[in-house]
């Protein structure tokens, strides 16, 4: 039977505190479920991807020509590791647009002396 996992009342009255990311909420099913094989921590991944799409009528998760274009990238090897590392995505594409984007950036003040 298709699982999907998602977030709710984050930073409310109800759960001050969260962050929306689904790859929290991919490792904390994953942690809770003791979904610990690298299957389980894909079948954890489909829970945020694949099934939600699929119970919401937006049919397979895919990339392909003429698919919509809605996407997270993670910076990850191996897609298991998205939820195993709690991969900060590097970029969210919703609609075509970027709409999420993590820098990583490094500072030498030193350049300047």
């Amino acid at each position: 039977m298709p699982v999907a996992a998602a977030t709710n009342n984050v930073r409310n009255a109800f759960t001050p505190v969260g962050t929306a990311n689904l790859t929290l909420m991919g490792f904390l099913v994953s942690v809770g479920c003791h979904m610990g094989t690298r299957l389980d921590r894909l079948a954890a991944l489909d829970m945020l991807t694949e099934h939600p799409a699929r119970m919401l009528g937006r049919g397979s998760v895919r990339l392909a020509e003429g698919a919509a274009a809605d996407l997270v990238v993670w910076e990850t090897e191996r897609a298991e590791d998205v939820i195993g590392t709690l991969a900060a995505p590097l970029f969210v594409i919703k609609r075509g647009r970027i709409t999420v984007e993590h820098r990583h950036s490094m500072a030498e003040p030193w350049r300047t002396w």
